[in-house]
């Protein structure tokens, strides 16, 4: 029997542009909030398409998420309130170091 990791998960929907990325992502955050489970979604405050403060799909679909302008923001809005967050745009917080996907890369590690 192995013993489970004390870690998390990341989960990444890719594909193309217009393929249903964040509908995708909308449809699994409006599953877990019907579980009533705490969760947080982000959105790059950079990412000025849409309205700022929702994850919003070419189609319409929306969703409230915190605009963030940095990974490092993640971590201080999950600290004991929420049992996971969902980024969109992830590629939008890369510029820095430690940015978007090293900072993903990392993050099951630290539960």
């Amino acid at each position: 029997m192995t013993r489970p990791s004390s870690g998390g998960r990341i989960e990444v929907i890719c594909g193309c542009m217009f393929s249903g990325k964040t509908e995708e992502l909308i449809r699994r955050l409006n599953h877990v909030r019907i579980a009533r489970q705490p969760l947080a979604a982000f959105t790059p405050r950079r990412d000025t398409r849409y309205r700022l403060g929702s994850l919003v799909s070419h189609n319409g679909i929306s969703v409230e998420a915190c605009p963030i302008d940095s990974v490092r923001e993640i971590s201080e809005h999950l600290e004991g309130h929420v049992r996971g967050g969902a980024i969109d745009e992830l590629h939008f917080l890369d510029e820095e170091p430690g940015g978007g996907v090293e900072w993903a890369q990392n993050s099951p590690d630290r539960g």
